[in-house]
């Protein structure tokens, strides 16, 4: 137990803490800000993509474009920046869509083409990171439109691409990328070139295949064959940085799928094509687009052996197929209600309890009773809500998603807030908390604009995730659906509940956190909530009511017990280090709230940031409404004040794990920089390339570090590699 002197001593290093948190400039210091300069020219490209999606109309969406990038045209960087971000966003969009044709691609050379331009213009001031992420993106477009025949038929307003000269564009912008990065060592690279390279290879082979140009069936197999080696060589380099399970190397075992189909290796097609679908299936989950092409490539495949769903390889949705098949056997009878209390532990709970424990939850508030909800239907929604929440994410995951819906369940129940709410209020929350973040995908709103996820496309806003997790959720109360529980509610009462369930799920989003806190204290004023008589409480009191309570048991994993909050914490901090990794993998514009937080410090003014500024603000509001509730408030004050800057190491919370990660990252990238591959060679045998094309005096030589130490011998891989050891770079 600690001591007056250790207590008073917590309580200066936290003022400390605080003071310091000001001094930073609080709320307004860019580690807490949310907005990135490029989300609004993002959200205006996804418009346009939407728009063509519905409608085929892509000139018009050009002109869309051209549009939101003439705005910002007065600022040289700002402006190759905007066109290779669209140039990005036209080919990530191209991944899952059928209405990606050659004149969209070749539009996304032509702005991948701009923005290089741009920053060779600007200098040193257009970043390295900057020019190689164009180059990147022209190489991958061109050569997907030479792959499919150019654009010589389409007309003036997409310029005279044939097959040729768009996969001529694409080699050169590979042997200029080989370049750029030659002096800019850094992890995933060497299965970064090797992956573009690999793309040139398959799109010459499509074309040579199919008659665009010269090389015929026999070159275009050869093509191939060497495409198969490189992105052998992406997937082993990405394995080896990354793991497998990670979205790089899923790219790899896409491209080893579709190209051994290609060469008739029936067995070696299926045998990555399963790995791809299970590899997505973890990281993406059922309902992604792009996992649900895989699975029908899988069962194109497998042909008659596609009846069986063991065939599919995918393990989570076995296991969800094989628990809905027994729904009747689960029961809340199963369950006490005496056992679902503020210390139970969603790290340790099992899978059917946990299903059954929210079965009880549904049953204890009397809306089981109320809308005579079948127990089957309630069953599948929780089975097929817990199957959609995938156990690849740290924090947002089932067992998220569970310690949400308790807490709601624990507000909704306490009589002080149960005299305000009906039936349906209580249902609406327990069905938004339990569906708030399912199919989350481990990112936030802003990455799936950045990177024109499905998700971004088809809900092109701001709070596209809000939108997706509630699309998801109507989906399940669709009329027809097996886990519809409103089955025998009447249309109007109906309307009313899931109008509740939608505003409740999107007061999820952070957007709105300062209006809910407001809306908080008005009802807390004199004549407020709890001047007026429960009887007489208006609709918009109450929908105030439900859209707080799932907004604050979204933000309650810090008002939990210690143990369990320290959990949260963690899981959440390495969630955001993770997405920040793929930010800067994908030379994306950084998250700055998610940035350096292998350091114990970047960790604590985090954490202490948005325990003082977002959840202390929120759970004092309702402590202050329903003062049973002042436990919780308290708990979150206590995990405030264990922060001390100038004692960090006594921080329990402090995710350690995250600094020895960086330890680790930091050891092989300086193994990575020290191995002895011959980056002069890749250099050289690029600028040779260019040379012949452009002329002795197109680009200047750019000396490799390498080239002052001593070169090991060289051997070349069947792939056209420059092997070392066990690093391959491509050539």
């Amino acid at each position: 137990m600690p001591t007056a002197t250790s207590s008073e001593h917590g309580e200066d290093g936290h003022r400390k803490a605080v003071e310091k948190l000001e001094e930073y400039g609080g709320l307004c210091q860019p580690e807490f800000s949310a907005q990135e300069e490029r989300t609004e020219l993002s959200i205006s490209c996804l418009s346009a993509l939407r728009k063509m999606n519905q409608d085929g109309c892509s000139l018009e969406a050009k002109q869309e474009l051209d549009a939101e990038l003439e705005k910002i045209k007065k600022d040289p960087i700002k402006y190759a920046e905007g066109c290779c971000i669209i140039s990005e966003l036209l080919n990530r969009w191209g991944a899952a869509s059928a209405s990606y044709d050659t004149c969209m691609m070749a539009t996304a050379v032509e702005y991948a083409d701009e923005a290089i331009r741009g920053f060779e213009s600007c200098g040193k001031a257009g970043k390295t990171a900057s020019l190689e992420t164009a180059l990147f993106w022209k190489a991958l477009n061109a050569a997907t439109l030479g792959g499919n025949g150019g654009t010589v038929d389409k007309g003036s307003d997409y310029g005279e691409w044939t097959s040729g000269r768009a996969l001529q564009e694409a080699e050169h912008c590979h042997d200029k990328l080989v370049i750029v990065v030659a002096n800019r060592r850094r992890p995933g690279q060497s299965g970064r070139l090797a992956f573009v390279r690999g793309i040139v290879k398959f799109c010459s082979g499509n074309a040579m295949r199919s008659g665009y140009i010269e090389g015929g069936v026999e070159e275009g197999e050869r093509q191939h064959e060497e495409a198969s080696g490189l992105f052998l060589a992406a997937h082993r380099s990405w394995c080896d940085e990354y793991g497998e399970e990670h979205p790089d190397t899923v790219k790899a075992v896409t491209m080893l799928g579709v190209l051994n189909g290609m060469l008739r290796r029936h067995d070696q097609a299926i045998t990555w094509t399963r790995r791809e679908y299970a590899l997505r299936m973890k990281l993406w989950g059922i309902w992604h687009p792009r996992t649900i092409k895989c699975k029908e490539a899988l069962k194109a495949l497998l042909g008659d052996d596609a009846e069986s769903e063991s065939a599919f390889g995918g393990d989570h949705e076995e296991m969800m197929n094989m628990e809905l098949a027994e729904a009747d056997k689960y029961s809340e009878a199963h369950v006490s209600p005496s056992c679902i209390t503020w210390e139970t532990d969603p790290f340790v709970i099992d899978e059917k309890w946990s299903v059954e424990s929210i079965m009880q939850m549904f049953a204890s508030s009397g809306v089981t009773a109320a809308f005579n909800v079948p127990r089957q239907s309630l069953a599948k929604l929780i089975i097929t809500a817990k199957g959609g929440y995938h156990a690849s994410n740290t924090f947002h995951n089932w067992r998220h998603a569970w310690s949400v819906t308790m807490t709601s369940y624990m507000m909704i129940m306490s009589p002080n807030v149960a005299k305000y709410l009906g039936p349906a209020e209580r249902l609406a929350v327990l069905v938004s908390t339990l569906c708030h973040d399912i199919n989350h995908p481990g990112v936030n709103s802003d990455f799936l604009i950045k990177t024109a996820d499905p998700m971004a496309i088809k809900f092109p806003t701001s709070n596209c995730l809000e939108l997706h997790h509630l699309d998801k959720t109507m989906q399940l109360l669709a009329c027809g659906s097996e886990t519809n529980i409103l089955v025998n509610v009447k249309e109007e009462e109906r309307n009313y509940i899931t109008t509740l369930i939608k505003e409740a799920i999107l007061a999820t989003d952070m957007g709105l956190h300062k209006h809910i806190v407001a809306r908080l204290a008005h009802h807390a004023q004199p004549g407020g909530l709890l001047s007026c008589d429960p009887s007489t409480c208006s609709e918009e009191t109450k929908r105030d009511l439900v859209q707080s309570i799932v907004h604050a048991s979204d933000l309650s994993g810090q008002a939990l017990p210690a143990d369990i909050a320290c959990q949260f914490g963690k899981r959440v901090l390495e969630e955001f280090h993770t997405q920040h990794e793929r930010e800067v993998r994908e030379n994306l514009v950084e998250s700055a709230f998610m940035k350096d937080l292998h350091l114990p410090m970047a960790q604590a003014k985090t954490q202490l940031g948005f325990l003082h500024y977002v959840v202390a603000p929120l759970w004092q509001s309702i402590a202050r409404l329903f003062p049973e509730f002042n436990p919780q408030y308290q708990n979150i004050m206590a995990r405030a004040r264990e922060i001390d800057f100038d004692n960090i190491h006594l921080w329990g919370a402090l995710h350690g794990g995250l600094v020895a990660m960086a330890s680790e990252q930091m050891s092989s990238f300086r193994s990575l920089r020290s191995a002895s591959i011959d980056d002069t060679v890749l250099h050289r045998a690029a600028m040779d390339r260019i040379e012949a094309k452009m002329g002795a005096t197109a680009l200047p030589r750019v000396m490799s570090a390498s080239d002052q130490r001593k070169q090991s011998p060289l051997k070349v891989s069947p792939c056209g590699g420059v092997v070392r050891g066990s690093v391959e770079e491509v050539s």
